[in-house]
C-alpha cells in the first residue's frame, strides 16, 4: 500500500502514471510463482487498486469470477465462498484423457484437411522489421457504440442471420482486408472452451482459453453476404474446437516446414456475452461502480507475444465497447487511427442504414484518406487530341540538334531519329502499304524507335513482337494479325520463316528526305499489343493515338517533366 493522499496533484498524477507503467508491461517468469500482482495506493478520493495478470492462470471467464467475487465480498463480506468440488488441476488431467477420444480424433481430422486451404494473417504494412518490434509496449484504442447504435447493429444482423459477434468478426476482416495486402488470410479467435467434465467446471479460475483459427474471405459482393458467409464458416469450426490452433498451427508446421513468428499474428476476443453462473463480466463492473462510493476501470491494457493486433469487444451498460490493444511502432503513424476510424464508421452505417448491408464489401475508409485519394484520383483534365508522331515531328523540327536517344559510347539527335523514320515510312510506302495496315516491329534495341515513328509516318499500325518469342509463335501472331510488312532486327529476321510479306532489317534502313506524313486521326489504331489470352490462344488489344497520348501527355504533367530529364528505357515495346 502506498499513500499518496497528501502528495501535490501533479507528483501524485506523475507517480501514479509511474506505476501503470511499470506494472502495465511486465514481463514475468512463467515458471516463478506468482504470475499475478495487486497493489494499491491511496488517493485523496478513495483507493485505486492495481492489479496485474498473467492470463496464464486466469482467462476472460475466469476474471469475471474474481470480479464476481470481488463485489461479493464487498456486499456481503461475513458470508464464505463456496468452493468449487474440484480444481484447475484435475481439469487438466480429464482435458489430456479427452484427447484419445473420438470427438477430439474428429477434430484432428477436419483441421488435418483444412491445413491446405489456411492462409497465414493478414499481412499490414509494417513501419519495420517485426524481429526488431519483438520486445515494444502496447497501445490501447477504446471506442463505444451508444446502447441505441448497438441494439440497431444487433437487430440487423439477426435479420441476416448473423449472431452479434459474427457481425463484429465480419467488419473487422472487411477492414483488415483494405489494408492487407491480400483480402483471403486467417484470423486467430480467442474461445472459452470449458469441457463439462463436472457439474463446478464453470467455478474454477484458470487458463481454459481455445484458440480457432478462422479462415477469412472477403471477396467482391455485398457485405450481408459476407458476413453470412463468414458466420457459416465459424459455426462449422467451431463444432471441431476440440483441437486447439497451437495444435494445429504444430501440425501445419510439421506438414509445411513453417518458420517461427506469429502465423496469425491478428486475434479477435468476443465477450459477448461472457456469462458465469454468477453473471457477466459487465454486470459485475456494473454493480461495483454503484456501490457506496463506486468503484470504476481506470485503465485496462493487455499484451500478447507475436500478437500485433487484439480486438476485443463487450458490452457494458447496454453499450458496445471495444479496444484495439496494438504494439507500439509496428505499424506506420496514423494507420491504426485510420483502421479503427473506418472500423467505427463502417459498424455505424451497418446500425443505422440497411442499405449499407447491400453494398459492396470495403466502401468504407476514414475521412483523411477519402480526401487524399480524391485529390489524387481527380486527374479529369482537357487533354489535347493528337497522335503519338504528332509530338516527336514538332520536337524534331524545333530543336534537331537536341539528344533524342542515349546510347552506351554515343546519342542520336532528333534530327537523325526523324531522318530514320522517314526512311522506314519511304520503305513501307514504295511497297504500297496502305493507312491501317499492320506493321511489324521486332527489336529490342534503339532502332525500334525510329522503326515505330516510320510506321506511324507511312500511315500503318505497328504490332510489337519479342525477339526471343518462339518462332512459331511469331508466325502465327503475323498471320493471326494480318501482317504484310516486317521491320526487325537483322539477326531475329535471319532466324525467322514465313514472315508472310516483305522484311527489312533496321540496320539497313537508309535516313530518309522528309515526306508528308500520312493524316490519322486521333481516335485511329496505333499499336495492337498481342496477348496470350485466358485460352493460351494470341488476342490483340487496340490502341488508339488518342488512348496512348492521354497517357504519355498524363505522365509527363504529373512528373513535370522538361526538356532537360533523362528517362530510362526498361519496357519492351510488346
Amino acid at each position: 500500500m502506498e499513500d499518496l493522499r497528501t502528495c501535490p496533484t501533479r507528483e501524485r498524477e506523475k507517480r501514479l502514471l509511474s506505476l501503470r507503467d511499470e506494472l502495465s508491461h511486465q514481463n514475468r517468469d512463467a515458471g516463478t510463482w506468482p504470475l499475478f500482482e495487486v497493489r494499491a495506493t491511496r488517493v485523496p478520493d478513495g483507493v485505486r487498486i492495481h492489479l496485474g495478470l498473467d492470463l496464464l492462470v486466469a482467462d476472460g471467464w475466469s476474471f469475471g469470477l474474481l470480479l464476481r467475487d470481488l463485489l461479493h465480498g464487498y456486499i456481503r463480506p461475513q458470508e464464505p465462498l463456496p468452493v468449487p468440488g474440484l480444481t484447475f488441476r484435475d481439469y487438466v488431467a480429464a482435458r489430456q484423457a479427452f484427447c484419445d477420444s473420438a470427438a477430439y480424433k474428429a477434430a484432428e481430422r477436419y483441421w488435418e484437411e483444412r491445413l491446405a486451404a489456411l492462409p497465414p494473417g493478414p499481412e499490414l504494412p509494417l513501419a519495420g522489421s517485426p524481429a526488431a518490434m519483438a520486445r515494444t509496449r502496447f497501445k490501447r484504442y477504446a471506442k463505444t457504440l451508444a446502447p441505441a447504435q448497438w441494439d440497431a447493429l444487433q437487430a440487423r444482423a439477426r435479420a441476416y442471420g448473423v449472431t452479434p459477434s459474427g457481425v463484429l468478426l465480419a467488419a473487422f476482416s472487411a477492414i483488415l482486408a483494405q489494408w492487407s495486402q491480400q483480402e483471403r488470410f486467417s484470423l486467430m479467435l480467442t474461445l472459452f472452451n470449458r469441457l463439462p467434465v463436472h457439474e463446478d467446471i464453470h467455478e474454477v479460475v484458470g487458463d481454459f482459453t481455445s484458440l480457432l483459427l478462422l479462415c477469412v474471405s472477403v471477396e467482391d459482393g455485398s457485405f450481408g453476404s459476407h458476413a453470412a458467409k463468414l458466420q457459416q464458416q465459424l459455426w462449422k469450426d467451431m463444432e471441431y474446437r476440440n483441437m486447439c490452433a497451437v495444435d494445429v498451427l504444430r501440425l501445419l508446421k510439421q506438414r509445411s516446414g513453417l518458420g517461427k513468428g506469429g502465423y496469425a499474428p491478428v486475434v479477435f476476443t468476443s465477450l459477448l456475452p461472457l456469462t458465469t453462473p454468477g453473471g457477466n463480466i459487465a454486470q459485475a463492473l456494473n454493480t461495483l461502480e454503484e456501490l457506496d462510493g463506486g468503484m470504476r476501470v481506470v485503465h485496462c491494457i493487455t499484451q500478447t507475444p507475436q500478437v500485433r493486433l487484439d480486438h476485443q469487444v463487450y458490452e457494458r451498460n447496454g453499450a458496445l465497447g471495444f479496444n484495439w490493444d496494438v504494439p507500439q511502432g509496428v505499424f506506420p503513424p496514423r494507420m491504426i487511427e485510420d483502421m479503427l476510424e473506418a472500423y467505427t464508421a463502417l459498424l455505424l452505417r451497418l446500425a443505422g442504414d440497411d442499405s449499407a448491408w447491400g453494398q459492396p464489401v470495403g466502401t468504407v475508409l476514414p475521412e483523411r484518406q477519402r480526401c487524399i485519394r480524391d485529390a489524387v484520383n481527380a486527374t479529369q483534365k482537357e487533354l489535347p487530341e493528337t497522335t503519338l508522331q504528332a509530338g516527336f515531328l514538332a520536337r524534331a523540327q524545333d530543336s534537331p540538334e537536341r539528344t533524342a536517344i542515349f546510347l552506351p559510347g554515343a546519342r542520336k539527335t532528333y534530327g537523325e531519329v526523324l531522318a530514320l523514320a522517314f526512311g522506314a515510312a519511304r520503305w513501307l510506302r514504295e511497297r504500297e502499304l496502305a493507312s491501317g495496315d499492320m506493321v511489324a516491329v521486332i527489336s529490342d534495341g534503339w532502332r525500334k524507335i525510329p522503326a515505330v515513328l516510320g510506321v506511324l509516318l507511312a500511315g500503318g499500325v505497328y504490332l510489337p513482337v519479342a525477339p526471343d518469342a518462339p518462332s512459331r509463335r511469331t508466325t502465327d501472331t503475323l498471320r493471326h494479325a494480318g501482317v504484310r510488312h516486317v521491320l526487325g532486327d537483322a539477326a531475329v529476321l535471319k532466324r525467322l520463316r514465313d514472315l508472310g510479306g516483305p522484311a527489312l532489317s533496321l540496320e539497313s534502313i537508309p535516313p530518309g528526305e522528309p515526306l508528308s506524313p500520312v493524316a490519322v486521326t486521333p481516335r485511329q489504331t496505333a499499336y495492337v499489343i498481342y496477348t496470350s489470352g485466358s485460352t493460351g490462344k494470341p488476342k490483340g488489344v487496340v490502341i488508339s493515338h488518342a488512348a496512348a497520348c492521354n497517357t504519355i501527355l498524363e505522365i509527363n504533367r504529373r512528373y513535370r517533366l522538361e526538356p532537360r530529364d533523362r528517362i530510362l528505357g526498361l519496357s519492351r515495346l510488346n
